[in-house]
């Protein structure tokens, strides 16, 4: 089996389970503050990836693993604005906005790994860019929307944009960093970054970890239970193993494909609805994704 082929299969995984990440988050965020959510999350992560790590890897610390934080910084930056904003919107248009990635690593990896972009691809990305903006704008467009309503939807969805740009950048760099550092190595780093991270800003919440000693029922355990193995321990190894495997563009098809996956899951979980603005939007991005990557 072909690594590419080994690459596509970790994806198809990825798509298919990870899916039901989204509505999930928003479900437990509805119960646990944003960064409390994601402390627990990435914390209890690690614990459950170290064992396998320490097994695996048998790491010697250096000055340049510092390096490893830095990148990590940059997915955990993209976990926190959306945790904040996926509380202000609909989980599938958050996954529909991630789908963008695909164009963005096209974008950034022309101007930082030098591979080629040809006039289709910068076709695809202005495509893409158009629908995503669409989906952005929704609240706005949308006369069944208030305006308070409006403008907290829309801040929800540009929180998640600047995350997605931050993410297709990590998606980039982590190429670079896997000619030294193994999957597992990225993978760990930043969950241990963001969990600690996280942890810095737990005291601007302090008044939700009283409240969450009662709030953690069933129906809110079993989506931290889900996010944390398969949303963060097995989705972020995977893409780690397909970048490593493949390249960034390859990695990023996840997101070319997620959106049908939190389609389902959303309206199954949340009773979430595509609307108009949404599926043009969703139609735009996917055509323009499908240009950048058809080969």
């Amino acid at each position: 089996m072909s690594n590419k082929v080994k690459a596509l299969l970790a994806i198809l995984v990825i798509v298919v389970f990870s899916g039901g990440t989204a509505p999930y988050v928003k479900l437990a965020l509805t119960k646990i503050h944003p960064f409390t959510f994601t402390f627990l999350r990435f914390f209890l992560s690690f614990l459950i990836i170290l064992p396998v790590f320490l097994y695996k890897i048998k790491p010697r610390f250096n000055k340049d693993n510092w390096k490893l934080i830095f990148l990590s910084l940059l997915s955990t930056s993209n976990i926190i604005l959306f945790a904040i904003g996926i509380r202000l919107t609909m989980a599938s248009v958050g996954q529909i906005i991630y789908s963008f990635t695909p164009l963005l690593v096209s974008l950034m990896s022309f101007f930082i790994l030098r591979e080629k972009i040809s006039l289709k691809k910068i076709l695809g990305v202005i495509i893409g860019f158009v629908g995503v903006n669409l989906i952005i704008l929704m609240p706005l467009l949308s006369k069944t929307i208030t305006i308070t309503n409006g403008l907290n939807t829309l801040l929800g969805n540009l929180l998640i944009f600047i995350g997605c740009i931050v993410y297709s950048y990590y998606t980039v760099l982590s190429k670079k960093f896997l000619k030294t550092y193994s999957p597992l190595w990225l993978t760990i780093s930043f969950i241990l970054t963001t969990a600690l991270v996280s942890l810095i800003f737990i005291p601007l919440e302090y008044s939700s970890l009283k409240p969450l000693m009662f709030h953690l029922d069933i129906t809110v355990l079993w989506p931290v239970i889900y996010v944390i193995t398969i949303g963060t321990v097995m989705a972020y190894f995977l893409q780690q193993y397909a970048i490593d495997k493949a390249t960034p563009l390859i990695a990023s098809l996840m997101e070319y494909l997620f959106p049908a996956s939190t389609l389902v899951w959303s309206y199954f979980i949340l009773g979430e609805k595509l609307n108009f603005y949404l599926g043009i939007g969703l139609v735009l991005i996917l055509s323009g994704a499908w240009l950048v990557t058809k080969s």
